[in-house]
């Protein structure tokens, strides 16, 4: 969907004149300028790809694979509905790989027939319900690549044959979280049980469902976060608390969905730094 058609929706509006237009005019007049001429790099620099969530996620995910030596990443969706995150994703893929060289794989995890029935309350059904965003498959599968994949059914019944399959030559390095259900997301979390060898040493993750006023840590995907904390000893998930200091626009709502899973018992969090010895200047002397 292109930036044009999504001024139709109200709230893109409200986002522009109470994320963007409260930024400094300087930054918002050189924006045009990147928009214009930028490169794929400078726009999601300046917030300026649609989804910026994901183009954050990708090109990171993408820079580390690099440094690590990859040639390949890949990144999940959990909670694909109509695709268009899906849809997205791929397409930001493609452009990243041409300034990159790494390749995507994409897998987006969906029982399809929409929401299953809730839990309980920790499923918030205050705000979500059985049946809501249901997935046209056969429609959706026309308008995909071939390196993206849609694993159909139960996230749980899913993720232990999908784990077996996965390749340390193309780790997990970003995954979107957006099941709404506390349930599902803690179905979802498992996905970072596996061989420490199958994810990046870092991996960026964006969770859809923690910013309305009924989100809290009793309930839905706050609550699978600290849950998975809990249960691990070398793996943890949790914002980094200078990430909106070192982006251009830092009014941006997305930010504070953004979170990273540190997996401590990676081989690369375990080796000697390699290189010359640091050093630091004293000007007094």
């Amino acid at each position: 969907m292109s930036f044009l058609k999504k001024l139709k929706y109200g709230y893109i509006w409200q986002r522009i004149f109470v994320e963007r237009l409260s930024e400094p005019l300087h930054l918002n007049l050189i924006a045009v300028f990147v928009f214009l001429f930028g490169s794929c790099r400078s726009k999601i620099a300046f917030d300026l790809i649609l989804r910026q969530q994901h183009a954050f996620g990708l090109l990171k995910a993408a820079d580390r694979a690099a440094g690590l030596g990859l040639k390949a990443v890949g990144v999940i969706e959990f909670g694909v509905a109509a695709g268009a995150g899906l849809m997205n994703i791929q397409r930001i893929a493609r452009r990243i790989t041409k300034i990159t060289g790494i390749r995507f794989h994409i897998y987006g995890f969906d029982n399809v027939t929409g929401m299953p029935p809730h839990r309980d309350y920790r499923d918030h059904p205050d705000l979500y319900r059985e049946g809501d965003f249901p997935m046209n498959y056969d429609l959706l599968k026309k308008k995909l690549h071939p390196h993206v994949h849609v694993i159909q059914g139960n996230i749980k019944d899913r993720l232990k044959a999908f784990l077996e399959t996965l390749s340390p030559e193309a780790p997990i390095g970003f995954v979107s979280v957006d099941v709404d259900y506390y349930s599902s997301a803690t179905d979802a979390l498992t996905v970072f049980d596996g061989d420490p060898a199958k994810y990046l040493d870092l991996v960026y993750l964006y969770f859809d469902d923690i910013h309305k006023e009924e989100h809290n840590h009793r309930c839905g995907e706050l609550l699978a976060i600290d849950e998975f904390n809990s249960r691990h000893d070398r793996r943890i998930i949790e914002p980094h608390a200078f990430l909106a200091n070192r982006r251009v626009f830092k009014q941006a709502a997305w930010l504070k969905h953004i979170y990273f899973l540190h997996v401590l018992d990676h081989t690369h969090r375990n080796e000697t730094r390699a290189g010359e010895f640091q050093t630091l200047d004293n000007p007094y002397l």
